[in-house]
């Protein structure tokens, strides 16, 4: 998941978005690969007051749309070596927290876009929903 998240450009990357069935997701918000964090089974506890910025995502490429989130939220996961742990964040870590937690539950950047955003983005939109379309037809084979 490191090595897709990293060779796309991305600082975020949840298994659903690569097909694993898993409750786990990367970040690295400098997208270097030292700086990788995991969270498997996370929760996310949203604080503060609401922003809206503008987010892209890897499964919905070329489109970059303002998103409302929370300024500011906490995450409790566990690691790679077993260990649960919990931290507060802000600012972008919490931003991408949000998103890459949001792929958990199966809600996407289109989702949470604006009627207007949506509008705006229509053909990207369409092209990606075409693409999804032809590979659950292949998987059916």
């Amino acid at each position: 998941m490191t090595d897709v998240m990293l060779e796309n450009k991305g600082i975020g990357l949840a298994a659903p978005q690569v097909g694993v069935p898993l409750r786990l997701f990367v970040i690295s918000l400098d997208a270097s690969r030292e700086n990788v964090k995991v969270y498997i089974n996370p929760t996310v506890t949203l604080m503060g007051e609401l922003d809206q910025i503008e987010e892209g995502c890897l499964s919905v490429p070329e489109v970059f749309t303002k998103i409302r989130r929370y300024k500011k939220c906490k995450v409790t996961a566990t690691d790679l070596e077993g260990n649960e742990f919990t931290e507060e964040a802000q600012g972008l870590y919490a931003r991408c927290l949000q998103h890459e937690y949001d792929h958990l539950k199966g809600i996407t950047i289109a989702d949470r876009m604006s009627s207007a955003a949506k509008i705006a983005h229509r053909k990207q939109l369409k092209k990606l929903k075409e693409g999804h379309k032809d590979k659950e037809v292949q998987e059916q084979k």
